[in-house]
C-alpha cells in the first residue's frame, strides 16, 4: 500500500473516532467523548499535513527526473 492510501485510511479511522466520541458524549460520557473528538481532530490535522508533504515531495521528485531546477516552496 502507498503512503497515501495509508493516509486516506488514518482519515476515515479519525473521522469515525470524532464520530464516537460525539455519540458518546451525547450518550453522557462527556470526558470520554471530549476526549476522543480532539483526539481524532489532531490525527485528522496530521494525515491532510502528512497528505500536503507526500504531494510536495513527489511533485519536487518528478521536477529532479525532468531535471528541472528544484523549487523551494514552503
Amino acid at each position: 500500500m502507498t503512503t497515501t492510501t495509508w493516509t486516506t485510511l488514518q482519515l476515515i479511522l479519525s473521522a469515525g473516532v470524532v464520530v464516537c466520541g460525539a455519540l458518546l458524549t451525547r450518550g453522557g460520557s462527556d470526558l470520554v467523548g471530549v476526549l476522543m473528538i480532539i483526539s481524532g481532530s489532531a490525527s485528522i490535522v496530521v494525515g491532510l499535513r502528512a497528505m500536503a508533504v507526500t504531494r510536495r515531495v513527489e511533485r519536487q521528485h518528478a521536477a529532479l527526473e525532468a531535471g528541472d531546477a528544484p523549487t523551494h516552496e514552503r
